[in-house]
């Protein structure tokens, strides 16, 4: 009997050990909130996710959103040692161009860098160029800021922007963006001076996993083309209403889209060694046929083309010149993979090319 009774004994303080609060397990378990807080702060804040630690950051391979933060902030901390190109734009662009893209001349010592996001935001490029600008000196080397720009860009209504803010897509801060909100009537989003409290919305939503991927030693690899993954998708599942719409209604707006292209140019070009081209975001044929909106895209592009003139950029319409079909597109939007990309490419390097010419001639 005793022996049954010293097991019970034993069997009932084990059990006490786990669910009785004691000192040990109190003092254990504050020094284990205090140590995973501690790492998590270490680990959410751009010196670490700059560093090769940052390759865990990202969800998946489709959370283009980490990796962008990830890159943004990986080239803030980071010297130039060459001439950079950045390009900023939507899905579109990142699927014309694909993975590891050669845009530059192969004889050009250019660094290049896809910093593209789904429904990527004015207000998400200007958060991004201003962190790459905001450890720049004059002695770095040149940096040319491509942005994105086509008939579905002119949604962007102070609505929209508003909207699209408040979610904190990224993980980056801007103090444009924060007097722009303002401008609109809306109060920015609260800052504390914390990477990872001024970001929190972002860190909450990559936190988990990106330190199950840190624990399993498993960083995502970005599908930059994952757009025009399965089959071609037929017209009659394209949602043609729903861009049809949001483009007509974009073009209500599109004075305000051009007012605020216009402060992120002059923005960036204040900043020594900096250069800025638009580039061309093109829609299927078929569906510019399909809603008539042939002769919208073709007068915007010639508004393009004004506008760059007038505040000194170039404007390439890299997807119209490279002559795509309706065939080369997987859906209205974006473009299939290998001989389209090709081809977008291919023009893509003609006109940096003749870019980088011109620059290296008149500096």
């Amino acid at each position: 009997m005793s022996g049954g009774t010293n097991i019970g004994d034993f069997a009932v303080a084990f059990v006490a050990g786990f669910t009785k609060p004691s000192g040990l397990a109190a003092a254990i378990m504050i020094g284990v909130f205090v140590l995973s807080v501690a790492f998590a702060a270490w680990f959410f804040s751009p010196s670490t996710l700059a560093g090769p630690l940052g390759a865990y950051l990202p969800r998946s391979a489709q959370d283009a959103e980490g990796f962008v933060t990830r890159a943004t902030l990986h080239l803030a901390n980071r010297t130039a040692t060459k001439p950079r190109l950045v390009i900023l734009g939507s899905s579109v662009l990142a699927q014309a161009f694909g993975a590891s893209p050669q845009l530059t001349p192969p004889e050009q010592k250019w660094s290049v860098h896809m910093l593209t996001t789904p429904l990527q935001s004015p207000f998400d490029q200007i958060a991004i160029v201003e962190n790459l600008l905001a450890t720049r000196g004059p002695e770095d080397p040149l940096l040319v800021v491509s942005i994105g720009v086509g008939l579905q860009r002119l949604g962007w209504d102070a609505v929209r922007l508003t909207e699209m803010e408040h979610k904190a897509r990224l993980g980056l801060r801007s103090d444009m963006v924060d007097t722009e909100m303002k401008d609109l009537g809306h109060a920015p989003r609260m800052r504390f001076g914390v990477w990872a409290m001024d970001n929190y919305r972002f860190v909450f939503t990559n936190g988990t996993e990106a330190l199950t991927r840190l624990m399993l030693d498993q960083p995502a690899i970005w599908r930059t083309d994952s757009f025009a993954l399965g089959e071609v998708v037929p017209p009659e599942a394209r949602n043609r209403d729903i861009i049809e719409k949001r483009i007509r209604d974009g073009q209500t707006h599109a004075a305000d889209y051009f007012a605020l292209l216009r402060r992120m140019i002059d923005v960036f070009q204040a900043a020594p060694g900096v250069e800025v081209v638009l580039i061309e975001e093109s829609l299927s044929p078929d569906f510019l046929k399909a809603t008539d909106l042939t002769a919208a895209a073709t007068d915007l592009r010639k508004d393009f083309v004004a506008f760059a003139q007038d505040v000194g950029v170039e404007f390439w319409p890299i997807m119209s010149t490279a002559g795509l079909e309706a065939t080369d597109y997987h859906d209205d939007l974006h473009i299939r993979r290998a001989a389209a990309q090709e081809k977008v490419r291919a023009t893509f390097a003609r006109y940096f090319d003749n870019f980088s010419r011109t620059i290296e001639i008149t500096e």
